[in-house]
């Protein structure tokens, strides 16, 4: 651990400003220094060199090549969506699927054209992009978005109300990569375990959506206010983790950390809320 020199206040020793007063440190040796956070194993610190190899390999290609491609199969893809929205959603889905998967193929297209590094620089030292997989994650709620769609032309309700909040989570935080990508540079452990995160509570945020909606006219106010809150508490911290850490005692990406167990806990209590009240509706048995 280093204390600043200006407020006293204790960091990590990988830490580039104080997480207090936001005075920045001496320059310090990145690939020396003793880092106390939370480590990612080399299986996936060798799965994101080969996703940035592919990645620079499909930049470096050809772009009218691939804008033809992409003009193409966008032609053929949305003309069989709406023919199946209309005929066959069996039709509709699977080119949804196979449209999805030319889209993420050509994500470096759109990279090159606002000109998007796939590293960027924090303090004078290389991080990955957190820009990338923004776009990644908000395109994959835009597709539940787009594969929902179907359904609202028959009113549907309760499957509009069970999908639509499992598509806020991966747009929301895909947004905040996208806008501010230096956060999550600075906390790229924490981002790592944001993609754990991401993928259990997308299915829970489904269920509470549900839930939710239909517990309005069946419990008091202040019962639904109260699961409100931890809810709001649980997105807070995935989408603003330097807000968070400035007011912790110890770095959010510490061993002594509180921030581990605040999100956790935070989704355990959210669950079995969710469970109860699942119960109490009737929905299970």
């Amino acid at each position: 651990m280093k204390y600043c020199a200006n407020c006293g206040y204790e960091n990590l020793d990988e830490m580039f400003s104080c997480r207090h007063c936001g005075f920045e440190f001496e320059d310090f040796d990145w690939d020396n220094v003793e880092r106390e956070n939370i480590s990612r194993d080399s299986e996936y610190l060798s799965v994101r060199v080969e996703e940035q190899e592919i990645i620079e390999r499909k930049m470096s290609g050809s772009v009218v090549k691939d804008w033809a491609f992409l003009l193409f199969s966008s032609v053929i893809c949305l003309g069989m969506m709406h023919y199946g929205l209309y005929h066959s959603w069996f039709w509709y889905w699977l080119f949804l699927f196979i449209y999805g998967i030319i889209v993420a193929w050509e994500i470096p297209l759109f990279l090159r054209l606002f000109r998007v590094n796939l590293i960027t620089r924090v303090h004078g030292i290389d991080f990955y992009n957190y820009k990338y997989r923004g776009v990644q994650y908000f395109l994959a709620g835009l597709t539940v978005l787009v594969g929902l769609y179907p359904f609202t032309l028959y009113n549907f309700t309760p499957i509009i109300y069970f999908v639509l909040p499992g598509a806020i989570v991966p747009l929301l935080i895909g947004v905040c990569y996208f806008l501010r990508p230096k956060t999550f540079n600075e906390y790229t452990d924490y981002a790592f375990l944001n993609s754990y995160l991401l993928m259990w509570l997308t299915l829970q945020n489904i269920l509470f959506g549900y839930l939710y909606l239909n517990a309005i006219k069946l419990f008091p106010t202040w019962i639904l206010v109260c699961l409100g809150v931890v809810y709001l508490i649980v997105m807070f911290t995935l989408l603003f983790p330097d807000v968070v850490n400035k007011y912790n005692k110890y770095d959010i990406r510490g061993p002594n950390s509180l921030y581990i167990l605040n999100i956790l806990g935070s989704i355990l209590i959210l669950f079995f809320s969710l469970l109860i009240i699942a119960k109490l509706l009737g929905i299970m048995h």
